[in-house]
């Protein structure tokens, strides 16, 4: 905000601009030292004096929540599960027919877990409904870690580097022993890359992949590296 424009403020300007700006608007009179202004435009937030937009509510349906609020579920994290519960929706909200549907994408958790984003790993208390069990054993199960030994050159010919655009490199994905194919192979490629960074895979992962690779058909020598790296996962 301009000296000339902080001049030209008016009491109504204030408040027409205050529903939008009020912290911008007291953190610049309060960097700029004018105690003045800052309190004048302090005592018009204080007083509530402006007229908020009316919120709308919305009737929404949600049509597909297998997992009711309120259900107790397992997360399976390396080496032990989380116990935890859903205590709400991410829906995508469409228009069906006359009325609001949502869709459920997501379900949220109380606490963050340690779930994989692609081939990256991250915190987060959202995860998609296959990222947990209702039951506890079978989520204990899921969260065994299965420790997988490499060096780099065994995994760039394995499943090769996104960064190499040379056509005849060994590394370029299209010539290592995951080429590209389908959706099936890249998702594959992420749950690889994600082991390669982790040194492994829990078991929930390590049947994601394998469940991929089937589905595919994919086949390979036990001896190429990318056998060696699979051998170790039991795939």
């Amino acid at each position: 905000m301009s000296l000339a424009l902080k001049n030209l403020i008016t009491q109504n300007q204030v408040l027409r601009y205050c529903c939008f700006r009020q912290f911008l608007l007291l953190d610049y009179f309060h960097k700029a030292k004018n105690p003045i202004l800052f309190r004048k435009v302090y005592k018009l937030f204080s007083d509530n004096t402006f007229n908020m937009p009316e919120v709308k509510r919305l009737s929404v349906e949600i049509i597909n929540a297998v997992y009711p609020i309120g259900k107790r579920v397992y997360v399976p994290q390396k080496n032990g599960a989380a116990q935890t519960e859903i205590v709400g929706y991410e829906v995508q909200v469409i228009k069906e027919n006359a009325g609001l549907v949502g869709v459920v994408s997501n379900y949220r958790l109380p606490l963050l877990v340690s779930v994989r984003r692609g081939e990256e790993p991250n915190k987060d208390n959202l995860v998609k409904p296959n990222e947990f069990y209702t039951n506890k054993n079978k989520a204990e199960a899921a969260s065994k870690f299965m420790q997988v030994t490499a060096d780099d050159e065994t995994w760039r010919l394995a499943i090769g580097d996104r960064k190499i655009k040379e056509e005849d490199s060994p590394y370029n994905i299209d010539n290592c022993g995951l080429p590209t194919c389908c959706a099936n192979i890249s998702e594959a490629r992420d749950i690889l890359s994600f082991c390669r960074r982790e040194g492994g895979l829990i078991a929930h992962e390590r049947n994601i992949l394998a469940d991929l690779l089937t589905g595919d058909g994919f086949e390979y020598d036990s001896r190429s590296p990318i056998g060696k790296v699979l051998s170790q996962l039991g795939i």
